[in-house]
């Protein structure tokens, strides 16, 4: 069982109990390699679908990593901060491994198609956003008319007004991927606008917090998350107080229910 988990997660070197003592050897080696449509294969897995801008996200994590002479392990030494939270962040989550599970991800909900890697101990920093075009779209809305001329009659009805057949959201599947894998073998320079960054301000690590425990719901939660309310910890949800939500729309704030 050992040996298959080390076979399967590609590493180098593992650990006594079999797993890998770096998970993302693999990537890394694709990265050094410029292997982008087996990057790209494995984004689809977390993303769960292939799409331009995935393939524009796994492009620029990888330009960043290796613009920045940098290995990210998920310990905070090396951050992306992304300007948006499109199928491009997954892209940027898989190839640079920073993810806000790991909180080397940074949000900053500008809604732009962009990212800034950092090196933390040097403060080198390069952003990276996709290119636009004289007609002032991306690159991949030329990549798209050029060579998939239905793809933006299948996005249309599929995804802008949910009202495609299933033949339809097959359709756009296979025409997405194919973009997708076109759009990932572009050259760095017809991707992507590059500048080198000065100064980039960076929270400090995260902070490790207590847990209290909800007087009423009796569950778990982070001590500065919870509310006092009338000298009793709550949680928020509780309290019937609002909250931030990060969705599809961006992040917002959401008042509680009356």
């Amino acid at each position: 069982m050992q040996n298959t988990v080390r076979t399967k997660l590609g590493a180098a070197a593992s650990s006594a109990d079999g797993l890998p003592s770096n998970p993302r050897a693999r990537v890394n080696r694709l990265i050094l390699a410029r292997d982008w449509e087996t990057l790209l294969i494995q984004a689809g897995e977390l993303h769960g679908h292939f799409c331009p801008f995935l393939a524009l996200g796994v492009r620029a994590g990888s330009y960043g990593l290796r613009h920045l002479g940098l290995e990210s392990d998920g310990m905070e030494e090396v951050l992306s901060i992304v300007e948006t939270n499109s199928c491009f962040s997954d892209g940027i989550q898989y190839s640079s491994g920073c993810t806000f599970g790991n909180n080397a991800l940074i949000y900053r909900d500008y809604g732009k198609t962009a990212v800034t890697l950092v090196a933390r101990d040097t403060g080198k920093a390069v952003r990276i956003r996709v290119r636009q075009e004289a007609d002032g779209k991306f690159v991949t809305s030329r990549l798209m008319r050029d060579n998939f001329p239905e793809a933006e009659g299948l996005f249309d009805k599929v995804i802008a007004k949910r009202i495609g057949t299933d033949e339809d959201r097959r359709l756009l599947k296979q025409v997405w991927a194919e973009l997708s894998l076109l759009t990932v073998k572009q050259p760095d320079g017809v991707l992507f606008e590059v500048e080198e960054v000065g100064s980039v301000e960076l929270p400090a690590y995260a902070p490790i917090y207590d847990s209290v425990t909800c007087v009423k719901c009796g569950e778990l939660v982070m001590a500065p998350k919870a509310v006092t309310v009338d000298g009793s910890e709550l949680c928020r949800s509780c309290a019937a107080l609002g909250y931030q939500q990060l969705d599809g729309a961006g992040l917002s704030q959401v008042s509680p229910v009356e």
